[in-house]
């Protein structure tokens, strides 16, 4: 994936400075101004130079468009049991090009990224405090108690009963 840094014109950021004003000011305008505004950055973002990564992303067909597609539908089925072949398939790509091209949008490989959604997702649960660890191991789709406490350590660096009892 490409990332780029540059100077931003005067439009987006009247563009960007409109969205701001509207979330903070005008929420009642929400509904019906905030999708304008938004197409309204949208194209002004697709006109700058580095406007192609954008395009590849939305471009219909694209392997970054399937790609983008493959998250979506893993971020609302993370806890569920993942098979990468049924992934590709479903993004019309062999295996080893799908894993190719989602590590190249993600940074991460398609197991590494469900388990950062899982965690992440385990994380903000126990902060509600409203569920045991064990309780929330099984809802984001850890079978094992004691491998989630493992990952949840080595991602977050501390285990998920401590931070359950530092919430409290």
């Amino acid at each position: 994936m490409e990332i780029t840094v540059g100077t931003v014109d005067e439009d987006i950021l009247d563009t960007l400075h409109r969205l701001i004003n509207l979330a903070c000011d005008k929420k009642d305008d929400i509904a019906v101004l905030a999708p304008l505004i938004k197409h309204e950055l949208h194209y002004r973002l697709l006109k700058t130079s580095p406007g192609h990564i954008l395009q590849r992303l939305l471009s219909l067909g694209s392997h970054e468009q399937r790609i983008s597609q493959a998250i979506s539908h893993l971020k609302q089925h993370f806890s569920e049991p993942l098979r990468i072949e049924d992934m590709a398939k479903n993004a019309h790509m062999s295996l080893s090009v799908f894993y190719r091209q989602f590590r190249k949008v993600t940074g991460l490989s398609p197991l590494q990224y469900q388990k950062s959604l899982k965690l992440i997702e385990a994380r903000r649960l126990i902060r509600q405090q409203q569920l045991s660890v064990s309780e929330i191991a099984l809802h984001v789709g850890y079978g094992n108690l004691s491998q989630f406490s493992r990952e949840y350590r080595q991602y977050f660096g501390t285990s998920p009963s401590r931070e359950k009892t530092a919430q409290t």
